[in-house]
């Protein structure tokens, strides 16, 4: 009996061991499973991370490019505006310059017409000073056959009367 006692106590210690083992051997299945489940989650964190910061890294790009597209439009509206106010300002200066060039023509003619008049004036003047000469030369020249006239008149009579 103590050879079955010791047979029987060898069998419960290879059981135990057997059990041992498999609880081990279930014990690390379970770790390994707790390992690749943990190392799964890790990486499905990971990817959501990264496709997070990519998704930051296009939203941040798009923001700067409205900000960017934003800023070109007010710089277009701003250069437009310069242009257009430049182009008031060239339009104002010519009509200025029109109006000046408009009022030195007109003086110029106003002038012309004054000297025009004044010219008249004096070759009216002298044409009627040549005419009021002429007449005077032509009384000086009647005064002068009439007084010769007379003084021939009055020496005939005279020689007429000594006759």
């Amino acid at each position: 009996m103590a050879e079955l006692s010791r047979v029987e106590k060898e069998r419960a210690i290879a059981e135990a061991e057997k059990s041992k083992e498999q609880s081990v051997q279930l014990a690390e299945e379970r770790k390994q499973q707790a390992i690749q489940l943990a190392e799964s989650e890790r990486e499905r964190e990971v990817q959501r991370s990264l496709v997070f910061k990519e998704q930051s890294v296009e939203v941040a790009d798009q923001e700067r490019k409205v900000a960017l597209a934003q800023q070109m439009a007010k710089l277009e509206a701003a250069e437009q505006e310069r242009l257009t106010i430049a182009a008031q300002r060239e339009a104002a200066e010519q009509e200025v310059f029109t109006v000046q060039e408009t009022a030195a023509a007109n003086r110029e003619a106003q002038i012309q017409i004054i000297q025009a008049e004044r010219d008249a004036q004096r070759e009216l003047i002298a044409q009627k000073n040549a005419v009021e000469l002429e007449a005077l030369k032509q009384i000086k020249t009647a005064e002068a056959e009439a007084e010769a006239l007379n003084k021939k008149a009055e020496a005939e009579a005279t020689a007429a009367i000594r006759l």
